[in-house]
């Protein structure tokens, strides 16, 4: 099945996947430039997570343990050795706000503190969900999960702002830790012509034991990961000594 992967802020204590963007989260499947999953996350880099150490994290194989590189160290202190698995029981899922975002499959099910991110009354969160003490009281779902059900909670949430936020489409990512870019209105497009953005695989962290892929010498997962990389729509933030990457970092060189 190939594993699935999230876009992780743990200092945010912040989610999101491409299902929440009927993306699909498999590698591939949010890469492609025009993805909205891509431009909520590069609205998000320029915003509220700007700086902060980010990660797309797979959830298959992935292990941290006693990491060195710096993002992961960080991830490691706060999640622990599963992430993936953390977030979704810890963290918000920021998806939400978007106006790209699937509201019906956004609303399935929630954690603690997803429910207290909603600031809904308690009428409203008892009509609709009930806490699984599985979970130990962490994990929301919903008494009913039929479509009229999903709906009703859909637009009360659209009520209270909610998939609402419009997200922005950026031209440059900028890599000031290795003197790269990418301008992804640049980028060629492949057999199928379509233009694959390199930027997910550069940030990705998985486990080794996963299948091997073809061209292992050519292997660039996660070799951005941890840098001090901003995004932009302004040329005159690329700096003129800095390397043109949109064609060097290719999807078929192991990613």
């Amino acid at each position: 099945m190939g594993q699935y992967f999230m876009w992780i802020n743990p200092v945010k204590k912040q989610f999101f996947t491409g299902h929440d963007f009927s993306d699909g989260a498999k590698r591939r499947e949010i890469a492609y430039v025009g993805s909205p999953t891509l431009d909520v996350l590069y609205t998000l880099m320029d915003n509220e997570w700007k700086g902060d150490p980010i990660a797309w994290i797979g959830d298959d194989y992935t292990r941290l343990f006693n990491e060195s590189n710096q993002t992961l160290k960080v991830i490691e202190s706060i999640c622990g050795a599963f992430p993936y698995d953390f977030a979704i029981t810890h963290f918000v899922n920021v998806a939400i706000d978007f106006e790209k975002s699937n509201s019906e499959w956004m609303v399935d099910t929630y954690n603690q503190n997803q429910y207290e991110y909603l600031n809904l009354s308690k009428e409203d969160a008892d009509r609709f969900f009930s806490i699984d003490e599985m979970f130990s009281g962490r994990e929301m779902t919903f008494y009913n999960p039929d479509w009229d059900r999903k709906a009703e909670i859909v637009k009360l949430l659209k009520e209270k702002g909610f998939f609402a936020r419009k997200s922005e489409h950026y031209r440059y990512i900028i890599n000031h830790s290795k003197k790269e870019f990418i301008d992804r209105k640049s980028i060629k497009p492949d057999e199928h012509n379509t233009r694959y953005d390199p930027f997910p695989a550069l940030m990705i962290k998985e486990d080794d034991s996963e299948e091997p892929r073809v061209n292992k010498v050519d292997n660039y997962c996660g070799l951005w990961l941890g840098d001090d990389i901003i995004v932009s729509n302004d040329s005159a933030d690329v700096h003129p000594n800095y390397e043109d990457a949109s064609n060097k970092y290719i999807w078929e060189n192991g990613f």
